[in-house]
């Protein structure tokens, strides 16, 4: 499975007609930024770049032993460090632990001279059970999302009702709770260097 694409949605939504195809693509476009934004990283890798200093670095006994790039998983081929004096770092120096977007110096080496400015590719798309467990929830989600907004074109309405005069009900989410509750296990969760 693939993330849906305008077809997919138009067959969700039963649209027979081309006449609201640019509409549709749009929708999708907005679900996927939605989904997104909501469980903090991106679904298919892209290319990073941060500056690491104290606060996301891991110590012991005094020396930085560990860096914590923003987003995981990453793909240790892109990985590519240059410290505070522009130098770039061995990377036969580090190690770097995927799953967790974690690069950990190797037993007697430490980061010195930082800040550190770590490029690097991340996504969901990067985790080995991407294809089988999230692309198929993430696409379920963005699906529902798009046929959301399309059904819904008042913003944060819950429900709308005609009889006698219209009634609409607001919420604070900007997802429906059936999607928040599909994809919370997605979210991005801090990690320990240990």
């Amino acid at each position: 499975m693939t993330l849906p694409v305008t077809a997919d949605l138009k067959s969700y939504l039963r649209l027979e007609t081309t006449d609201e195809d640019a509409l549709c693509a749009s929708l999708l476009v907005r679900a996927q930024a939605m989904v997104e934004t909501y469980i903090g990283r991106p679904l298919v890798g892209v290319q990073n770049l941060v500056t690491v200093d104290d606060a996301i670095t891991h110590e012991l006994y005094g020396r930085v032993t560990t860096l914590q790039t923003g987003l995981w998983p990453i793909d240790p081929a892109t990985v590519a460090i240059v410290d505070g004096d522009g130098v770039a770092v061995d990377p036969t120096t580090y190690r770097v632990v995927a799953a967790r977007g974690q690069i950990v110096g190797l037993p007697g080496t430490s980061f010195v001279h930082g800040p550190f400015t770590i490029t690097y590719a991340a996504g969901l798309s990067l985790d080995p059970f991407y294809a089988t467990r999230i692309e198929p929830l993430a696409g379920a989600a963005i699906l529902d999302v798009a046929a959301d907004l399309y059904q819904r074109r008042n913003p944060a309405a819950t429900q709308e009702a005609a009889g006698g005069g219209v009634s609409t009900s607001y919420k604070t989410d900007t997802l429906p709770e059936r999607v928040c509750r599909m994809l919370d296990g997605l979210r991005l969760v801090a990690v320990s260097a240990l």
